[in-house]
């Protein structure tokens, strides 16, 4: 089947969230980007995965998988994804929309940091340090990745005494400044550690 729109096809990088890439092909139509399976190298796609189009014209475009669903092997369609995609510049406003907490008063600095829908619920408060840590190492822009990982570590620790973990909380808020962005709704959970 998409042998016939092999001239709609276009070049398309796979950005995974464990930092690893793919390059394949692909075609994009309404907010939808069908891959076809075996064609590339049964390339593995997930939800939060980026996708760089590289249209003939030479713009490139950024989208998010938001939905990535695999359709197998029928009635001699190969298998494919058909994937939902939002614009990157898009998802970011509907991101920044879901909340923010300004954080006053470290070396003057306000830090804002994006927390996500509120209304996600963390299973387990012992947890959330883990989950932390797998969000700071998937951000590629950090170069204090250490430091905030193990300022992380420190307030895990320091969850059974309140002035402590106020302090260790205090030096994870100044490491991980203003050009982090945080999706996950992590601080309020933190808050409980220290009220």
């Amino acid at each position: 089947m998409f042998g016939i729109f092999k001239n709609l096809e276009t070049k398309i990088t796979v950005n995974h969230k464990d930092g690893s890439h793919d390059e394949i092909v692909g075609m994009c139509n309404s907010g939808k980007i069908f891959i076809e399976y075996a064609k590339n190298k049964n390339v593995k796609i997930s939800e939060n995965d980026s996708l760089i189009v590289h249209n003939k014209n030479g713009v490139d475009e950024t989208f998010i998988v938001i939905e990535p669903s695999f359709y197998d092997n029928v009635f001699g369609i190969p298998a494919h994804y058909q994937c939902k995609v939002m614009h990157l510049s898009e998802f970011e406003r509907k991101q920044s929309a879901k909340g923010h907490i300004n954080i006053q008063g470290f070396q003057g600095n306000g830090n804002i940091i994006n927390l996500g829908d509120s209304n996600q619920n963390i299973i387990n408060d012992k947890t959330i340090f883990d989950n932390m840590i797998e969000c700071v190492k998937q951000i590629e822009s950090v170069n204090n990745k250490d430091s905030i990982i193990a300022a992380i570590n420190e307030m895990k620790v320091a969850t059974n005494d309140k002035n402590s973990f106020l302090e260790k909380y205090t030096k994870f808020v100044s490491l991980i400044g203003t050009h982090i962005t945080i999706l996950q709704p992590f601080l309020p959970t933190l808050s409980k550690f220290f009220s």
